[in-house]
């Protein structure tokens, strides 16, 4: 199993932490140090391995530019792309860090009011992006913002220092056993021009539409292979139509 942790510069110095043998899996870790959600996307045509999971954490620079409604429409634009690239992949989501006082700023105290302002827009982002992991059931979500990160972050209030990168390096490894250890693998089938979904317990489960959207744009008879988790207090329907669904992309 091939897997693939990959973001801005949050995750530059996390090999180190990430390195031992105590995977089952191999692991790359690639950092694009400034990197924004949708310039994150674009760098999925040049990676030559193809993944069979693949964690991101990014958005930190989106946070204080763009609104909370933009940020989850590139976030689901990221998970199309990374699923043309990588068709059988399974995504999971990191949560944002909070920001802390930048002290190589000048009267960085008085900045207080708006970092109190974008840490309650980067929790909006981080729950707005769990409920999408949720509702979408093909993709996962590791959150790594429920401790504190005071003591965690460098003196520029942004990038973890070496406290932080054990804790986010600790979060992650987590979140890759526990998601792998749970996910359950789903075979969706295209037959006759409408979706099948084959589980060994007969249950019906929801899968992104985009993410069939693109398996479609790859191959109209196609039979791929999703990693799902289960959500059995609802049922949907698994009979979609072919044409329905390609008028949604």
């Amino acid at each position: 199993m091939k897997c693939l942790l990959i973001g801005d510069s949050m995750i530059k110095y996390l090999k180190e932490h990430l390195s031992d043998n105590s995977f089952d899996f191999d692991l790359d870790i690639i950092s694009y140090p400034g990197a924004t959600i949708e310039s994150l996307a674009r760098k999925f045509s040049a990676l030559k391995s193809c993944y069979d999971w693949v964690l991101v954490h990014v958005g930190t620079n989106n946070a204080s530019l763009d609104s909370v409604e933009v940020i989850l429409q590139k976030y689901r634009s990221l998970a199309n792309t990374i699923l043309l690239y990588n068709p059988d992949a399974s995504i999971i989501f990191s949560s944002i860090v909070p920001r802390g006082f930048n002290l190589f700023q000048e009267d960085y105290r008085k900045t207080a009011f708006h970092l109190k302002d974008l840490n309650k827009k980067i929790v909006e982002i981080n729950d707005a992006l769990k409920k999408l992991c949720f509702d979408q059931e093909a993709f996962f979500f590791c959150s790594c913002s429920n401790t504190s990160w005071d003591g965690y972050l460098g003196r520029d209030g942004l990038h973890p220092n070496k406290r932080g990168n054990a804790l986010l390096a600790s979060c992650f490894r987590r979140s890759f056993k526990s998601c792998i250890s749970t996910g359950k693998k789903i075979s969706l089938n295209c037959v006759g021009g409408a979706f099948h979904l084959d589980s060994q317990n007969s249950q019906h489960y929801h899968l992104s539409l985009q993410a069939m959207v693109v398996l479609l744009c790859l191959n109209r008879s196609c039979h791929a292979s999703f990693w799902t988790q289960t959500r059995p207090t609802q049922t949907y329907g698994a009979n979609f139509s072919l044409n329905s669904i390609l008028c949604q992309a």
